[in-house]
């Protein structure tokens, strides 16, 4: 059986190069060839399955906690609420949440080229998107010092970009959130500090780079900075509460509706 594939193999090397124009040496495997009345019946009845693409395009999200679905136990954060207005049957996206807890600028440079091409896996750049929403954690004090100095956040996120549009079609960040100060400052009583105007500035820094290098900022800070009711939005006043993440969601949703993605 071996010895009858080998030349199955060669012959039909040799007859499809002769017969497309281009070097070919394995094509029985997932060669399929249809008589042109039957290829003709499946046409006919392509609106029986839908306009249904069962393969899809793909999103990457690279984040910390928040972006991961922190406090939001029961439907898993803003990042779930968006899988699951993208993937749908007429539109078919595979969402990859790669957020991780705690993470910053510095963890993602380190690791978004390894983690989008182990997911990636040699398919064309336009079929993915990437959405970068890191900036908070860079922000918040130790100390009395900023885990990432303001020059390397900036350095970081542009390098950042620059690798997110090499590995994906469509780039898109997303901006932090505003926190609780009266809990933040401290946050759980160890010498770590969250404050909003630091998350604005690191966020505007975001929003510089985004600009810098053409891709679209989602602005959440400055929408929720505004709400009344923004304390009843989260529960350990650094993290959106189910409320607050479903908010958050909203603001991502409209802006890609309005850019119809």
């Amino acid at each position: 059986m071996r010895f009858l594939n080998l030349l199955g193999n060669k012959f039909f090397s040799i007859f499809f190069t002769y017969l497309l124009g281009q070097r070919l040496k394995d094509t029985l495997c997932g060669t399929k060839v249809f008589f042109k009345s039957d290829y003709e019946k499946i046409k006919a009845n392509r609106t029986y399955f839908g306009n249904f693409d069962p393969f899809g395009d793909f999103d990457l999200l690279f984040g910390a906690s928040s972006s991961f679905g922190e406090t939001d136990y029961e439907n898993g954060g803003w990042a779930n609420h968006l899988r699951k207005h993208l993937d749908t049957r007429e539109k078919h996206r595979f969402f990859h949440n790669l957020a991780i807890s705690g993470d910053n600028s510095k963890g993602v440079l380190a690791r978004i080229e390894n983690e989008s091409k182990l997911r990636i896996r040699g398919k064309p750049k336009e079929e993915w998107a990437i959405f970068i929403a890191i900036g908070t954690n860079d922000s918040r004090l130790e100390n009395k010092k900023p885990i990432t100095p303001e020059d390397e956040y900036r350095e970081n996120m542009i390098k950042i970009l620059k690798k997110a549009k090499e590995l994906a079609g469509t780039v898109f960040v997303i901006g932090g959130h505003p926190v609780i100060e009266k809990i933040c400052n401290p946050w759980k009583q160890r010498d770590c500090y969250f404050l909003n105007e630091r998350i604005k500035r690191y966020g505007q820094i975001m929003k510089e780079c985004a600009e810098k290098e053409n891709v679209p900022f989602i602005d959440v800070f400055s929408q929720l900075e505004k709400r009344d009711d923004y304390g009843s939005l989260t529960d350990d006043g650094l993290h959106p509460n189910k409320e607050g993440h479903l908010i958050i969601y909203s603001i991502i949703k409209e802006f890609l509706e309005n850019i119809k993605y």
